[in-house]
């Protein structure tokens, strides 16, 4: 008499085996895939928050030395500038393989704004009285790779924040 073959409970045959390696495989791929998109996801805001922080502390001195310091009014202190270049983050943060963002701050140049209810610029006895108050405006730019969205791009994406605002420098308000 032959055996018949019958399925006993609590075994797994290799179809099964093979179909629940293949579920943990695509859910591994998928969850690495993951933690790399979300880890350049983190590495840009730290550098945009970074970046912001450095315009935010130029503009700070900018304005400072536009109310203060008779000299930074002059006019050929008011034209456009560029500053050195700032590291957005160490290179110790990321590992030595990874080379390090640089920030560029520049600043547009200055423009003397007056207030048409103020009257005009010339006073009574000829002398120009100084603008109602300045218009500065300063820009920060930095390229960084975007490995998680395209591998292919080896200059990166250039990122910029804009800031501007108004100093008032008059002394007669």
């Amino acid at each position: 008499m032959a055996k018949r073959r019958t399925w006993q409970r609590g075994t797994a045959d290799m179809v099964s085996v093979g179909v629940g390696m293949l579920l943990l495989g695509i859910v591994t791929a998928g969850t690495s895939a993951a933690m790399v998109y979300g880890r350049e996801a983190l590495i840009r805001q730290e550098h945009y928050k970074a970046a912001a922080y450095i315009l935010r502390g130029m503009m700070e001195q900018a304005q400072g030395e536009l109310q203060y310091v008779d000299e930074a009014r002059g006019d050929r202190n008011l034209g456009q500038l560029t500053y050195p270049d700032k590291p957005l983050d160490l290179a110790a943060e990321r590992g030595t393989s990874v080379q390090r963002v640089m920030v560029t701050v520049s600043r547009d140049v200055v423009e003397e704004v007056d207030d048409p209810r103020n009257g005009p610029r010339m006073g009574n006895n000829g002398q120009v009285k100084p603008p109602d108050f300045y218009r500065l405006r300063m820009h920060a730019q930095w390229r960084e790779r975007d490995y998680a969205e395209n591998l292919r791009d080896e200059a990166g994406i250039i990122r910029e924040i804009t800031m501007e605002t108004a100093v008032l420098v008059r002394a007669d308000l």
